[in-house]
């Protein structure tokens, strides 16, 4: 072997020899939801201090006479709910959607009244206190 040759070869080996002592990631998962964690050496992995709460309930309006009366009284209560939801978490509320609403119609002596509903659901940065 020549000269230049040797000296590739050796440049190569330290190389690889450096990226492989580098930590390596390593992938877990939990409920579909992936953390890439890079740990050097054997210490304790750190646990997150915050995780997202989701939750849902149903939105309803009140029973009115007309449909855009009744699309009116779920509209106000979609944003009375988004405003509750902002006012108890101020900035962990990371999302608030009241989704697509449906009409439901009912006929009392001759009259048709009508009701929209929605399942609201929402996403809140929670702080686990350790």
């Amino acid at each position: 072997m020549n000269k230049i040759s040797t000296s590739i070869l050796f440049s190569f080996l330290i190389s690889f020899g450096a990226v492989a002592q580098s930590p390596a990631p390593s992938t877990r998962s939990k409920n579909h939801d992936r953390t890439i964690v890079v740990q050097e050496g054997q210490g304790n992995i750190i646990q997150p201090k915050v995780f997202v709460e989701s939750g849902s309930t149903e939105l309803s309006g009140s029973p009115e006479e007309g449909v855009k009366p009744a699309y009116r009284t779920w509209e106000h209560r979609c944003d009375e709910w988004k405003a509750n939801l902002k006012k108890d978490n101020g900035t962990n509320l990371m999302v608030a959607e009241c989704g697509a609403p449906t009409r439901t119609q009912e006929s009392l002596q001759s009259e048709k009244w009508y009701t929209y509903k929605s399942k609201g659901s929402y996403k809140i940065r929670v702080s686990s206190g350790k």
